[in-house]
C-alpha cells in the first residue's frame, strides 16, 4: 500500500479523502495548506500528493511548484482535488506544473479511488518547473478570478431568480409551469438532482411528476405511485420542509425509489396553498457543499409556497408580477451597493495614504526620541558615574561614612537609570522590529540560554529540568530573549531557595503547543498577576530582588506580535510559572 499526503484546508472534504482512502489500506498523512504539506513531504516522501488548490499561506499550485525544485520530490506525483473554476486554464497551469490528474468537488469515493490507482500505477518523467515570471502571472491570474468568483456568486442565483419569475409571469401550460419550475429551482437553490411532483386532488395519488438533473430514462421510471407515500410524512402533515445530510448514497432512506441516482444530502419542502397541500419538491446533493443550508431551504418553501398558490388560482401574472418588481429593486439595490462599495474604497485609499504619511512621521519622531534617549540622556549618566568615582577613588580620606554611601547610592542611581533607558529602548524597538519567522527548534534554544546564563550562577546549586520540547515557527532572536528573560526571572527568584529547581517544558491545551517556564522560588500574589506585564510593575522590593521592572512586558510585547499569548500562576513562597503559545 502507497504513502498518501492529503492536503487540504476544508477538515471535511480532507476527512472524505482519508476515509475513502484508508479503507483501501493506503497509509494517510494529513495537512491544512501548502506550507504544511511542503514540511510533511521533506520530512517523508509520500507516494502520491492529493491537494486542494485554494488554501491560506501557501495554495496548490505554489506548494507544487516548490515541491518540484525537490531533486527528491520533482517526480512526486500529485492530484488536485478542488470546485472546477477556469478549467482550461487550470488545467494548462496543472500540466505546466507536472499535475494531470484534477477530481472536481465533490466526487464519487470510485472516481477518487480510480484517479489513486492511475497515478501510482504509472511513473512520471521528469518535470521541469515552468518559468517563474510565467507561472506566477498565470497562477495570480486564476486566483484573483477565483476569488471574484467567490465574492459573487449570489449574481447566478439572482439572475437564475429572475429568470424563474419571468417563466412564472409568462406561462398558462400548468405542466409546462412545473417542468419550468423544476429546472429553474434546482439551478436557483445549487442542486444536483431536482424532482416535482403534483397529487391528484381526489385520492392524493401521484399525478404529474418532473424531474431534472438526471436522464431521461431515469426520470421516466421514477413516476411511481410509491415516491409519495414514501416520502418523510412531515412534508404533508405538518406541511413543513425536511432536510437530511450526511447520507450513505442510498435514495431509498429518504423515500425515493431505488431508480433515484444516489442521495447524499436532501431537501424537501410541500408545494402548498392556505387550503391545501398541492405537492412537493425534492432536491438531492447539494452543488458544492456537503449539505443544504438554512437559506436553501428558506428559499424552496418561498418558491413551493408561490407555486403551489399559482397552480391553485390559475392566474399567474399578478403574482409573479410582484415578484420580478422585488427582483429588479434587488438588482437596482445591488447596483446602488455596487456604486457606494467604489465610492467607499476610492474614500478609504486616500484615508489610508493619509494614515500612513502620519505613521511615517510619527515613526520618524520616534527615531528621533529613541536616539536622543540613547545619545543624550546617557552621556549625562556616564557624567554623574564617571564624577562619582573620581570623588570617591580622590577624596575618600576627606569624606565622612556618610558622604561616601551618598556617592555610591549616585553611582547605583546611575546605572540602574541606564539599565531603565536600555530595557525602553528594547521596548520601543520591538514594534518596529520587522518578524523574520522560520521554524526552530525549541529545545536547542533552550540549551543556548542555560550554556549563556549558567556561568552566572556558577556559586549557586540550581536544577535544570528541560522537557521535550516540540518544534514551532518564530523568529529566532525574539523568542530568545523570550526565553533568556523567562529564565534569567526563573534564576533570580530562586537565589534565596537553598535547593532551587527550574522546570522548562510544554503541555497540550485546547489543541494548542504551550510552552512553560516553572521555579521554586518566592512566586507571588495571584490578586496582583493583572500588574506582572505592565511596565515598571514589581511585585517584590528592589532590595529583595535587583531589576527595571520591564523584562516581562518586553516578553508580552513578543509573544503578542507572534499572535499567542502569555500568563502566569503562582503562589507566595512556592513558585511561579510562565505560560506562552506560539501560534502558527
Amino acid at each position: 500500500m502507497a504513502n498518501i499526503l492529503v492536503v487540504d484546508d476544508d477538515p471535511a472534504a480532507r476527512d472524505l479523502v482519508v476515509t475513502v482512502l484508508g479503507y483501501g489500506g493506503h497509509q494517510l498523512r494529513e495537512a491544512a495548506d501548502g506550507a504544511e504539506a511542503l514540511t510533511e513531504a521533506q520530512t517523508k516522501t509520500p507516494d502520491l500528493i492529493i491537494a486542494d488548490l485554494l488554501m491560506p499561506t501557501m495554495d496548490g499550485f505554489e506548494f507544487v511548484r516548490r515541491l518540484r525544485e525537490h531533486a527528491a520530490l520533482a517526480q512526486t506525483p500529485v492530484i488536485f482535488y478542488t470546485a472546477t473554476y477556469l478549467e482550461s486554464e487550470v488545467r494548462n497551469l496543472a500540466r505546466a506544473c507536472g499535475v494531470t490528474h484534477i477530481i472536481t468537488k465533490p466526487a464519487e469515493p470510485q472516481h477518487i479511488l480510480d484517479a489513486v490507482s492511475r497515478n501510482l500505477g504509472t511513473l512520471p518523467a521528469p518535470i521541469a518547473p515552468p518559468p517563474l515570471e510565467e507561472f506566477r502571472q498565470k497562477h495570480l491570474g486564476l486566483l484573483l478570478t477565483k476569488l471574484s468568483q467567490k465574492a459573487e456568486s449570489v449574481v447566478p442565483r439572482l439572475d437564475a431568480m429572475i429568470e424563474l419569475g419571468l417563466q412564472l409571469a409568462s406561462e398558462r401550460d400548468p405542466q409546462q409551469l412545473l417542468s419550468n419550475f423544476c429546472a429553474a429551482a434546482r439551478k436557483v437553490i445549487g442542486a444536483k438532482y431536482a424532482t416535482v411532483g403534483v397529487l391528484d386532488k381526489e385520492d392524493q395519488s401521484l399525478r404529474y411528476l418532473f424531474a431534472s438533473g438526471m436522464h431521461p430514462d431515469t426520470a421516466a421510471r421514477l413516476g411511481s405511485p410509491q415516491l409519495r407515500t414514501a416520502l418523510p410524512a412531515e412534508v404533508f402533515s405538518e406541511r413543513r420542509s425536511r432536510r437530511l445530510s450526511g447520507l450513505p448514497g442510498n435514495p431509498q432512506a429518504v423515500g425515493l425509489p431505488g431508480e433515484h441516482p444516489p442521495v447524499h444530502s436532501f431537501l424537501c419542502s410541500p408545494m402548498v396553498s392556505p387550503d391545501r397541500v398541492y405537492g412537493w419538491l425534492c432536491l438531492a446533493d447539494k452543488l458544492g457543499a456537503t449539505e443544504f443550508n438554512d437559506e436553501d431551504e428558506g428559499l424552496a418553501q418561498i418558491l413551493t409556497a408561490q407555486v403551489g398558490r399559482i397552480y391553485e388560482n390559475g392566474s399567474l401574472y399578478a403574482e409573479v408580477k410582484g415578484y420580478v418588481a422585488q427582483l429588479e429593486a434587488e438588482a437596482i439595490e445591488r447596483k446602488r451597493a455596487q456604486e457606494e462599495i467604489r465610492r467607499l474604497n476610492i474614500d478609504l485609499e486616500k484615508r489610508v495614504a493619509e494614515r500612513t504619511a502620519q505613521l511615517e512621521a510619527a515613526n520618524k519622531d520616534l527615531e528621533a526620541f529613541s536616539y536622543s534617549v540613547s545619545h543624550d540622556l546617557r552621556a549625562p549618566l556616564r557624567a554623574i558615574g564617571a564624577f562619582s568615582s573620581d570623588l570617591l577613588k580622590e577624596h575618600a580620606p576627606q569624606m565622612s561614612t556618610e558622604a561616601k554611601e551618598l556617592l555610591d547610592r549616585v553611582a547605583l542611581s546611575g546605572r540602574r537609570m541606564t539599565q531603565i533607558i536600555d530595557s525602553l529602548l528594547c521596548l520601543s524597538q520591538l514594534g518596529r522590529q520587522r518578524l523574520s519567522k522560520q521554524p526552530l527548534s525549541v529545545s536547542n534554544l533552550v540549551q543556548e540560554v542555560l550554556a549563556e546564563l549558567r556561568p552566572e550562577q556558577a556559586n549557586r546549586e540550581i536544577q535544570v529540568q528541560v522537557s521535550a520540547l516540540p518544534d514551532c515557527v518564530a523568529d529566532r532572536s525574539l523568542l530568545k530573549q523570550v526565553l533568556v528573560n523567562l529564565v534569567s526571572n526563573a534564576f533570580k527568584f530562586t537565589c534565596q531557595k537553598a535547593s532551587a529547581v527550574v522546570e522548562v517544558g510544554c503541555r497540550q491545551q485546547n489543541g494548542d503547543t504551550v510552552y512553560f517556564v516553572r521555579d521554586n522560588g518566592a512566586g507571588f500574589d495571584m490578586r496582583y498577576a493583572d500588574k506582572l506585564f505592565g511596565v515598571f510593575q514589581r511585585l517584590h522590593g528592589e532590595q529583595e530582588f535587583e531589576g527595571t521592572g520591564v523584562g516581562l512586558s518586553i516578553v508580552q510585547r513578543i509573544i503578542q506580535r507572534h499572535g499567542g499569548r502569555i500568563w502566569a500562576e503562582a503562589e507566595v513562597d512556592k513558585g511561579a510559572t510562565l505560560f506562552f503559545t506560539l501560534p502558527e
